[in-house]
């Protein structure tokens, strides 16, 4: 017998417990998600004459009746699966659209999943590939559908005298005919969340079903008063995440549930544990296991930069592993990686890094690829792209654990059915949260209604369901964040007003150059006195910390990101530099070379690769101190700027009079205002002529000097200053690259391209924003150098969430940046 049973996420709770503190056999509770696992688990904690259930998702059920030898299919199996399709298909499938392999097994796997036959539609024959699928997975490989299909046939599945079935509204062919035999073998409670004062559209097609096989139903009554709803609206990013902590800690963890939708929840989960509050699971080991295992491996590829390296050093450290000893497992492994032509090898060589490691959270997680082994049953050879896609599927997160003290969390749907006297959602905004109707290109709308394949509207019925339920919820009090710019769909009743975020007054706490600015900013910003600041300190406090006197190279760090010039620049605080002796910094490395080139192009003598060497080893020896690079290391990198340098050196020989490190000072009119400038030039050639030719020596990658942006000015302005400094000389600028980095380019400025005043433009659009005191996180849309940048322990912008860049809402601050993009 099945009774059904509808109501809220309180009303439903309430009856689970009491059905509960009546059991005396072994009964089982299958759940949706772990997150509802883990609730369930607290809440129904009984004294010990009460039999607790043994709580299990249904997949995990399923999964557990396998018999042994069979396999369920492996993270990742879809793009093999897809290796293969293009094999077989390629000259009948549509070329032209991108990713069209892989959208098609997804698409065809879940035809098998619902048991729909598709007639062929748009080039795709379903059919064919549906059938293709069946043959081509191997017999011992259980994809979803061939698991459920055989757990149904499993008569003997769990020694419980009765089963519930908690939390779901709807199931797919495959899932639905396990659950019926489920229905078939032990007396079984469904419990399914029921509104009463908005649709159940969601949820009907499954009451209906339900109905259909002959199941009791009843509804509880809503009896229970309305929660109080509030909204609250805050700029989205930092200040978001920083407002969201403060309710947070103000409202206390107990009893209080979090609901993280729109947005990855671990940045907030960061801030509210800085700020106190103690989170009842907690990811952190899981998201460290996951960056270790990001920097290890790009490490291995040798793409890794210096943050990569000193982070993964000092979990290293902290696990007994050196340096030298971690650098030449690194460097073995790339050798063994690279060298590997089966996934066989590729697992071994896997576990073994996870050994080496010695993280228990990452050994667990690298497990999801203990499977890859059976893709050597296919042609389908790994290679380090395809890895690179493969780290990425692997699930660094818990698996299912008691509930601990402290706050509880839900990411998205997995927080239905979960309830608390005070409950606080974050981020509702419309197209996010509730999801935009996303419209499938290989599934028309007419195809999804004639089969009853999910419609567009699909992941927005099912988030408002979610909002719904959570009103009805029974708690006391709901609170609702949203974006301040954003287009909240605020529930019915709520028209919340905007917060504010006003910046804090630095003229009381501004640091004294001493090399202790790291640590008083850092200790303001752990002490709360900086939690709303986001890049703005006003006009009057500009006056005090911004002048008007800089070096092209300082308004480059400005165009570059205007936060990270003024904790550099303004504020003056030390940036941080790797101690891990495994790198030498690009930054130094550029102060050697161009040490040496100065040594070089002086000479006068005919210069011999010894001569070379010791200037190389002098110049590199006055920067020796703590973190600095070991001893293979910085050998290496010697060795590496002498071979660069000799291949360069016949082409930036001088042939005409020259003069190096040629101090200039200068001024720019830049509309109202008068900026005073200075620098050194690397080399001027044709001196005491009138025919100069700049030339700065690069080692890193080139910009073209014609295309002028913030964050590109060097080569107009000093061409400009060196033609204030030598009236009547016509002057020529250049950029000219000096390692295999750069490949030894040239490029030249070209006067006739540059648009007249745009240097002056730009000037002035600068000194707009620095006089307002506006210096606003990095505004390039298309770069990605926060992962380089010193001060990203500082910085409270979250570049990547937020796309690189604020969402500020006076959008003329970022026209200086928008409108030099190209």
């Amino acid at each position: 017998m099945v009774r059904l049973v509808l109501g809220s996420a309180s009303d439903l709770l309430e009856r689970l417990t009491d059905q509960a503190r009546q059991q005396t056999q072994p009964w089982g509770l299958v759940v949706p998600n772990q997150t509802l696992a883990a609730f369930l688990s607290d809440q129904l904690r009984q004294p010990e004459e009460s039999h607790l259930p043994e709580i299990i998702s249904l997949w995990d059920l399923a999964r557990s009746l396998l018999p042994q030898g069979v396999h369920v299919a492996p993270i990742g199996m879809e793009k093999a699966l897809a290796f293969l399709l293009a094999r077989d298909f390629a000259q009948s499938l549509p070329l032209d659209v991108p990713g069209i392999y892989l959208s098609i097994v997804r698409h065809a796997l879940e035809l098998r999943r619902r048991h729909i036959s598709l007639p062929a539609s748009g080039g795709i024959d379903w059919p064919r590939i549906t059938q293709w699928l069946e043959g081509v997975i191997p017999t011992r490989v259980y994809d979803e559908l061939r698991v459920y299909q055989y757990a149904q046939t499993v008569k003997s599945v769990r020694p419980w005298q009765s089963l519930v079935l908690y939390g779901y509204v709807e199931a797919h062919a495959a899932q639905w005919q396990f659950i019926k035999a489920l229905a078939a073998r032990y007396p079984l409670t469904v419990y399914t969340p029921w509104l009463h004062h908005y649709s159940n559209q969601l949820a009907e097609p499954w009451v209906n079903a339900w109905r259909e096989e002959g199941a009791v139903i009843e509804e509880i009554p809503a009896h229970r008063s309305s929660a109080r709803e509030l909204g609250v609206r805050v700029r989205k990013g930092t200040p978001l995440l920083e407002k969201v902590a403060g309710h947070l800690q103000a409202q206390g963890a107990e009893d209080h549930l979090l609901i993280v939708t729109g947005q990855e929840p671990e940045p907030l989960l960061q801030f509210a544990k800085r700020r106190g509050v103690v989170v009842a699971e907690d990811v952190g080991p899981y998201r460290l296991a996951r960056n270790v295992w990001q920097a290890f491996w790009r490490i291995v590829r040798h793409t890794h930069d210096d943050a990569d390296h000193r982070n993964w050093l000092e979990v290293m450290a902290v696990r007994g592993t050196g340096a030298q000893e971690a650098a030449r497992f690194a460097q073995r492994w790339s050798e063994d990686i690279h060298r590997a032509s089966s996934w066989t090898e590729v697992v071994a060589l896997v576990q073994q890094a996870a050994a080496f490691h010695g993280l228990e959270a990452l050994t667990r997680s690298l497990k999801g690829a203990d499977d890859w082994a059976l893709f050597d049953h296919w042609p389908w050879r790994p290679n380090a792209d395809l890895l690179d896609e493969m780290w990425a599927l692997l699930p660094f997160q818990p698996a299912f654990q008691r509930a601990q003290e402290g706050l509880r969390w839900a990411h998205g749907l997995n927080a239905r059915l979960l309830t608390a006297s005070v409950i606080t959602v974050v981020a509702a905004e419309e197209g996010t949260f509730p999801r935009a109707p996303s419209p499938d290109p290989l599934w028309p709308a007419h195809l999804a209604q004639d089969f009853g394949l999910p419609a567009s509207t699909h992941g927005r019925d099912q988030d408002l369901h979610l909002m719904h339920l959570l009103q009805e919820s029974g708690a006391r009090e709901l609170w609702w964040f949203g974006y301040e710019d954003g287009n909240a769909l605020w529930p019915i009743g709520i028209n919340p007003e905007p917060v504010s975020i006003n910046p804090k007054d630095l003229k009381s706490v501004r640091p004294e150059d001493d090399g202790r600015s790291a640590l008083w900013y850092r200790s303001h910003y752990d002490s709360k006195a900086f939690d709303d600041y986001t890049g703005r300190i006003g006009t009057d406090v500009a006056q005090e910390l911004v002048s008007l006197k800089a070096s092209p190279s300082a308004l480059e760090a400005f165009g570059t990101c205007p936060l990270a010039f003024f904790y550099g620049r303004v504020l003056q605080i030390p940036a941080d530099s790797p101690e891990d002796g495994l790198a030498v910094p690009a930054a130094l490395r550029g102060q050697w070379v161009h040490a040496v080139l100065e040594k070089m192009v002086t000479y006068g003598q005919e210069l011999t690769l010894d001569v070379l060497y010791a200037w190389v080893n002098e110049v590199s020896a006055m920067d020796m101190g703590p973190g600095s690079p070991v001893g293979p290391v910085l050998e290496n990198a010697r060795d590496d700027i002498v071979r660069e340098l000799w291949q360069v050196w016949p082409l930036v020989r001088p042939s005409k009079p020259f003069l190096t490190e040629y101090p200039v000072e200068f001024t720019v009119q830049a509309g109202d205002v008068l900026w005073q400038l200075s620098g050194r030039i690397d080399r001027i050639d044709g001196w005491k002529t009138q025919e100069l030719l700049i030339t700065d020596y690069k080692t890193g990658t080139l910009s073209d000097p014609n295309h002028v942006r913030p964050d590109n000015l060097q080569m107009p302005l000093y061409r400009q200053a060196l033609a204030q400094s030598v009236p009547g000389a016509t002057v020529s600028a250049r950029l000219f690259g000096v390692s295999l980095h750069n490949q030894f380019q040239e490029k030249v400025l070209d006067v006739a391209k540059m648009p007249r005043g745009r240097v002056e433009n730009i000037l002035a659009a600068m000194a707009q924003r620095m006089v307002a005191g506006d210096f606003l996180p990095l505004p390039q849309l298309t770069a990605d150098p926060c992962r380089l940048c010193p001060y990203t322990g500082l910085c409270p912008g979250d570049i990547k969430a937020e796309a690189r860049r604020k969402h500020e809402t006076e959008g003329a601050y970022w026209t200086l940046w928008e409108d030099q993009q190209g």
